[in-house]
């Protein structure tokens, strides 16, 4: 079964400082909304070791072992886990 996380940047406000937010792909069945988790922004990472940190983060929470795989969006990033009968490949 594939597992997907999706991340944000959240710009800072007067209050917090720059954060990134991992929220799951799907609604948790129990409370109609997706998982989610916001961490601190951490200034010795770079963007996508940022991103990576949130997503690792929320599916640690979940127990969501396994590979991750990850690509950018216009927004932040996608990370997807893959079970082996779950691929697909396309040829040009």
């Amino acid at each position: 079964m594939s597992v997907v996380i999706i991340t944000k940047y959240v710009g800072p406000t007067n209050a917090r400082g720059s954060r990134v937010k991992a929220v799951t792909g799907d609604n948790n069945p129990a409370t109609g909304r997706p998982d989610s988790i916001t961490i601190s922004w951490d200034c010795a990472l770079n963007s996508s070791d940022n991103h990576k940190a949130a997503a690792k983060a929320l599916a640690e929470r979940l127990k969501w072992e396994g590979e991750w795989h990850s690509g950018e969006t216009d927004t932040g990033c996608v990370f997807i886990r893959l079970g082996a009968s779950s691929t697909f490949k396309v040829e040009g």
